[in-house]
């Protein structure tokens, strides 16, 4: 049974615990908490701030953190030569961060996956597939209506945040509207805090409504959506459509790839990979069925 440790514990980590739980390779060794207070749901896992405080070492490491901090903490427990898992979701960031975390796991001749999340992640590898299939084809993917995660907890790192929840809404053709929703600390302005949004990576591309609330109890849903579709047209005029849908709740899809993606660090040779160029069968414990 591979050892892994859980870096944080929102709704990514305790889902991630979960699908580690439910895994016949794997067992959680520990979690890696601010607090190292042990969890309510999980009593018997222990709760540490640093990784010497483990009995033993870790096999591989499973990254819930949000995207700004999880470069950091890749490094780090890779410069320790424990293999890493993350969901890093900033698309434009991740070569540079793929070459950074490369560098370190091979000195210490350990892998890591990076942006092994549901997008970038395995909708990337839905899109390597549907351009091998129709080279010459146009893919677009619309995500929503959903929660992002991804940008719910930027904004919520920024000045004068108590709360936020971000919204996707698709306007086609890949072009997308978000709707944020925060609940300000009090004292902060919120033309300050708008501000402070505003200078976050992550609000940096598509249309933003930001929109301040007492409270945000009122939203229960985590779910998200996407639509991504390849078209082409041949010599003759015919068309040819590949589409693929899902329908998801954010969380329990992003931990249940990132209990695939430690699997697969522990096999991979040392570098810094991304899910496309996994071989999926990685993904799956030894000795599983063949889907061929």
């Amino acid at each position: 049974m591979k050892k892994i440790l859980i870096v944080g514990l929102g709704n990514v980590g305790t889902a991630a615990v979960k699908a580690v739980q439910s895994a016949p390779d794997m067992e959680v060794c520990g979690i890696l908490r601010r607090n190292a207070v042990p969890s309510g749901e999980f009593p018997d896992i222990p709760a540490v701030r640093e990784v010497a405080e483990l009995p033993e070492p870790p096999d591989a490491a499973i990254l819930c953190l949000p995207s700004e901090l999880a470069p950091d903490c890749a490094a780090r427990l890779l410069a320790l030569g424990i293999p890493t898992a993350d969901s890093f979701d900033m698309h434009d960031r991740i070569p540079a961060l793929k070459e950074r975390l490369g560098r370190i796991a091979k000195e210490k001749s350990v892998a890591a996956l990076t942006a092994a999340g549901w997008d970038p992640g395995l909708d990337s590898v839905v899109r390597v597939l549907m351009e091998a299939s129709f080279p010459d084809g146009e893919t677009v993917t619309d995500f929503g209506p959903g929660i992002s995660m991804g940008h719910s907890a930027a904004a919520r790192n920024c000045a004068g945040v108590k709360d936020a929840l971000c919204f996707t809404l698709p306007l086609g053709q890949g072009r997308h509207r978000r709707v944020l929703y925060v609940v300000p600390e009090e004292g902060h302005p919120p033309e300050e805090v708008r501000a402070a949004i505003l200078r976050s990576p992550y609000f940096e591309h598509g249309e933003l409504d930001i929109l301040f609330d007492e409270s945000l109890g009122r939203f229960r849903r985590r779910d998200h959506r996407v639509r991504i579709t390849r078209a082409t047209t041949l010599a003759d005029g015919a068309s040819q459509i590949l589409s693929y849908r899902m329908s998801i709740e954010n969380p329990v899809l992003t931990g249940n790839l990132l209990c695939c993606a430690a699997r697969a660090v522990l096999k991979l040779a040392p570098g810094c990979y991304t899910l496309d160029e996994v071989p999926p069968r990685m993904l799956l414990p030894e000795g599983a069925t063949p889907l061929i």
